[in-house]
């Protein structure tokens, strides 16, 4: 075999194995679920919400969160570098306030940091911490399931978070559906594999002996899956719950390209910088779960990963006009057909995010640009997402 041949096959490889790692989880999700022993009883509380300028929404959030509130559990809001009245809403509401002004140390990481540092100085802090973002709901039972799974099986809990299309836009309606593939589908076939999953920024479940050691303020765009690896690494794998976290995307424009930006340059990070550290502790601890983790944080974006094999399919086509081997296209177009016809399936059980083939070719190629800002203008800072309806000059986001 030729040098060419094996860069041929090498990138054919690296190309197969995050679609059929993508591909095993959501079969796997399709599964009947397995009978699993009762959680018990559970602690009391402390549902933990950072919030950066969430004056129109937090009221709604902690409304939902007090009706499912059991004795003894407490609800505490960090109010991050607000200009507006979330924290005089949160107090209204009931919440307990801490309120945090640093401008060059912003973002969700730091809220929660703070968070935990001050229930780490009362004489008997929390048994669970639950942390939801200040514009996320959580459904009836969500609370309480949280709390009772984190208890039981004393590990890191990510819920079943997802996102509702912002209005009619059918771009709007594949990103929520990219969103919830990511977020329930993947994660639930993963749980039905008995391996874990990522954290994915609301909706999660700590013991406190966990989270009150946990590195918190790291400042990275995607700080749940950096705090789900870092977990990881210290032996406490995140474990998967259908309780069930909504919110919703944003509708302004400008909003839609900054939460975008961070999401999808945050995953990238994540994924280049932590991927190695994961299998290196695979090795290092000999610890099968690690290298399962690692596969599953190595998958890229749905878009990108398509964008990627298109263009490696494209180059093998090429070489085989130019008389090179036939063998790694037919791998990569055959696992082509099984990835489409895996989303078709997972598309009929959840839904379908509607919108015709041209529509999800324009909707791939508008990330382009986003991709393509990471290599030479990375968003590197925190930057909030935009509010629907926020001036200017009182914008406003969601912390994670």
């Amino acid at each position: 075999m030729t040098g060419g041949e094996l860069l041929l096959w090498a990138a054919t490889i690296a190309v197969v194995t995050p679609i059929a790692v993508f591909v095993v989880e959501c079969l796997a999700a399709l599964l009947p679920p397995r009978e699993e022993a009762p959680l018990g009883e559970r602690p009391p509380a402390v549902v933990l919400i950072p919030a950066h300028n969430e004056a129109a929404g937090i009221a709604d959030t902690l409304a939902s969160v007090r009706m499912q509130l059991s004795p003894g559990d407490e609800v505490l809001v960090v109010a991050d570098n607000c200009t507006d009245d979330t924290a005089a809403i949160a107090r209204r509401e009931g919440a307990t306030v801490l309120e945090r002004v640093n401008p060059e140390l912003r973002g969700k990481s730091y809220a929660l940091d703070t968070g935990v540092r001050w229930l780490a100085e009362r004489v008997r802090p929390p048994e669970i911490v639950i942390i939801l973002d200040a514009d996320t709901l959580p459904c009836p039972g969500a609370i309480e399931e949280l709390a009772r799974t984190a208890h039981h099986y004393h590990q890191p809990v990510q819920g079943a978070y997802t996102l509702r299309a912002a209005g009619t836009q059918v771009s709007s309606a594949l990103a929520a559906f990219a969103f919830t593939v990511r977020n329930v589908v993947r994660p639930q076939g993963l749980r039905r594999l008995g391996l874990p999953c990522l954290l994915h920024g609301s909706g999660m479940a700590f013991p406190w002996p966990i989270l009150s050691r946990a590195a918190l303020a790291s400042g990275q765009l995607a700080e749940d899956r950096w705090l789900a690896v870092d977990l990881a690494l210290a032996g406490h794998c995140t474990r998967f719950s259908p309780a069930s976290i909504t919110g919703a995307f944003p509708t302004a424009a400008k909003a839609v390209r900054t939460q975008r930006e961070r999401w999808e340059h945050g995953h990238l990070e994540t994924m280049l910088r932590q991927t190695p550290r994961l299998l290196a502790g695979a090795v290092r601890q000999r610890r099968a779960v690690l290298l399962a983790l690692a596969l599953e944080l190595a998958v890229p974006p749905l878009s990108l990963l398509a964008i990627w094999w298109f263009v490696i399919l494209l180059c093998q086509g090429v070489v085989l006009v130019l008389g090179g081997p036939w063998q790694p296209m037919l791998v990569l177009a055959v696992t082509g057909v099984v990835w489409l016809g895996t989303l078709s399936m997972v598309r009929r059980r959840i839904g379908s995010p509607g919108g015709k083939a041209g529509d999800v070719v324009h909707y791939i190629g508008s990330k382009l640009a986003l991709y393509g800002t990471y290599l030479w203008k990375r968003q590197k800072r925190w930057i909030p997402t935009e509010r629907d309806g926020a001036s200017d000059e009182r914008s406003s986001g969601r912390s994670g």
